[in-house]
């Protein structure tokens, strides 16, 4: 029995040295996790906003406008035909001259009752007015030719406006104003860190209020006897600019 019992008790005291030292590894090992430090970096709690803009340079490409249409007649359905009778010439004669219809759409159509208004008296139907209006995208060397088609043979009614210097694609161009709205906001970001005795920390927030975008050239509307005439758009060089807000942490 005393052998039995010697024997136990050194079981139980090689499983006591046996837990003890798993117990110590694990908390050990706790212990050096809790204390190792984020390979981040701590947050930082303080801020600062800075907005940053940018630009670059960019040549238009296209033109942009607009052809409307107004007739007046005693019936509604008489207004409408004529409207879209003298509206529909315009459009063929575009088409003709190498516009493709899908840069054609409508942009608006507007019906309306006509009154004859004398002082003293209750205002008098006279009729309705019909106006309607499509929106030309050509590219710039065409327009000259493809605004004078549109109005050679069309009537007085026809009326040409919005003419606006474009560019089709701005993607490249919206990229590098980006670019240089972000470095310019982290070069006040850091002169300001550096003013107060901190580090720059990342960007934790970026906020685009609305690129400005090109923002082109609009002329005034022309009667289609102005506008038959020839005459030359010339495109030069315009800026477009971006702007954005960023939050700044500081270290």
């Amino acid at each position: 029995m005393s052998g039995i019992s010697s024997s136990m008790r050194g079981a139980v005291v090689t499983l006591a040295v046996v837990v003890g030292l798993a117990l110590a590894y694990v908390v050990g090992t706790s212990s050096a996790q809790a204390d190792e430090p984020d390979p981040a970096g701590p947050a930082s709690s303080e801020t600062i906003t800075i907005r940053g803009s940018g630009s670059t340079s960019v040549v238009p490409d296209e033109v942009h406008f607009d052809l409307s249409v107004t007739t007046r007649a005693e019936g509604l359905d008489d207004a409408l035909s004529r409207s879209s009778a003298e509206l529909s010439t315009a459009v063929d004669a575009l088409v003709d001259q190498g516009v493709a219809r899908e840069d054609v759409r409508t942009t608006g159509a507007q019906m309306r009752p006509t009154y004859r208004r004398v002082k003293g008296q209750a205002p008098e139907p006279t009729g309705y007015s019909v106006t309607q209006s499509v929106r030309v995208e050509v590219a710039l060397d065409d327009a000259g030719d493809a605004i004078a088609a549109a109005t050679k043979d069309a009537g007085r009614a026809l009326r040409v406006g919005g003419i606006r210097l474009a560019v089709s694609d701005e993607t490249q161009a919206t990229k590098e104003a980006r670019d240089e709205a972000m470095a310019d906001s982290r070069a006040t970001a850091e002169q300001y860190a550096k003013a107060s005795g901190r580090r720059l920390g990342r960007a934790t927030k970026i906020v685009e209020p609305g690129a400005d975008g090109y923002e082109g050239y609009q002329a005034q509307t022309l009667s289609s006897a102005d506008a038959s005439k020839a005459f030359a758009l010339y495109a030069g060089e315009q800026d477009l600019a971006v702007q954005v807000e960023v939050v700044w942490e500081l270290l």
